[in-house]
């Protein structure tokens, strides 16, 4: 009958689990920025197609009324339709052809559904055609935040990717 050693009963060695730990350690920090990076990158694709929304609606809401102005303010979550209504967001402007609509007055009137993103980002509806998203969270990293994104213009078909 052989005798077992000590040797040969010995497990792993320190050195040996340190390192696995450390590679361990270091597929997960790669895993978790990318992780990051792809939710960012899909919130930015979602803020795309809103923005597509809300060119295009706006776009509607200068045919119907090509008098119509926009004020300074922005669609975010802000934007309550019930803020928006009344008498700012009638829907004939033959009273007043100069009136403004604030942007939230697209969503009062049903030109588009409610835009939100958890406060990700700010669309501003600019010219007759156009809309613009802007960052609006620290969550989406330097590289976006209080930064123009992407602009689409609905007459022209043409948008503007600005990073």
């Amino acid at each position: 009958m052989k005798k077992k050693t000590l040797q040969s009963l010995a497990g792993f060695t320190l050195i040996e689990l340190l390192i696995a730990a450390t590679i361990i350690g270091i597929l997960s920090v790669f895993a978790t920025v990318g992780y990051r990076n792809s939710v960012a990158e899909t919130r930015i694709a979602e803020g795309r197609a809103k923005v597509r929304s809300l060119a295009l609606a706006n776009y509607r809401a200068h045919i119907d009324y090509p008098d119509i102005s926009f004020g300074s303010d922005s669609i975010s979550d802000d934007v309550s339709v019930v803020g928006a209504s009344g008498d700012i967001c009638k829907r004939s402007f033959s009273s007043n052809p100069s009136a403004q609509w604030p942007a939230s007055c697209l969503v009062a009137n049903g030109y588009v559904d409610q835009l939100g993103f958890s406060g990700y980002f700010k669309f501003t509806v600019e010219g007759e055609s156009s809309a613009c998203m802007t960052g609006n969270n620290s969550k989406l990293g330097s590289k976006y935040n209080g930064k123009k994104i992407y602009c689409y213009d609905a007459a022209t078909d043409k948008s503007t990717v600005n990073l």
